[in-house]
């Protein structure tokens, strides 16, 4: 990414301009907030909820958005074997497929949106809110908190 500058202070290539270039547009703001505010919202919901956002413009949005995969910011640091809270001994696991929480019936996430997951083949990391920089360094590619793989 080029050298992107703001009210004289140039980002360069930092988790931060990043994070801009994934959530950058006129709506992705209004459409991660309601994802976030309401969890899951039907397409017409979500045009309900934005306004003046076209059908054409609303699912390139969510297109670009799912291409870049999702990220779950959770209480936790990742997936486990079993509750870390109830099993000190429990073990994190590093990669996973999205198929394996469904059949293992691991509550990390919604089982549905883990599903939808693997049947759209859309990648996840799972990982720690409470960490520090978590966020910039989860969108930056670090390896951090748990990969859920579709394959």
């Amino acid at each position: 990414m080029a050298n992107q500058c703001i009210a004289g202070a140039c980002l360069g290539s930092t988790g931060f301009s990043y994070t801009l270039s994934l959530i950058s547009g006129k709506y992705k703001m209004n459409i991660l907030y309601a994802l976030m505010e309401f969890q899951v919202v039907r397409f017409n919901e979500m045009k309900k909820y934005i306004g003046t956002i076209s059908y054409k413009t609303l699912s390139a949005s969510l297109k670009e958005l799912e291409a870049d995969g999702l990220f779950f910011a959770k209480n936790i640091d990742g997936v486990y074997d079993d509750d870390p809270a109830v099993n000190p001994r429990a073990k994190k696991i590093d990669v996973i497929r999205s198929e394996d929480i469904v059949k293992n019936n691991l509550k990390v996430i919604d089982l549905a949106a883990s599903a939808l997951c693997f049947e759209q083949k859309i990648p996840v990391i799972i990982f720690g809110l409470n960490e520090e920089n978590s966020i910039i360094r989860a969108v930056s590619g670090e390896k951090i908190g748990t990969i859920v793989t579709v394959s």
